[in-house]
């Protein structure tokens, strides 16, 4: 078995614009609230 060393990192453009936007914001404030 393999040691990755750091996390994958996916492109969500499709879905957000950005991490910073205020759409990924509401969603995640929104899970993390939950």
């Amino acid at each position: 078995m393999s040691i990755v060393s750091t996390l994958p990192r996916w492109d969500m453009t499709v879905v957000y614009p950005g991490l910073e936007s205020q759409e990924f914001a509401r969603d995640y404030s929104s899970v993390v609230r939950d």
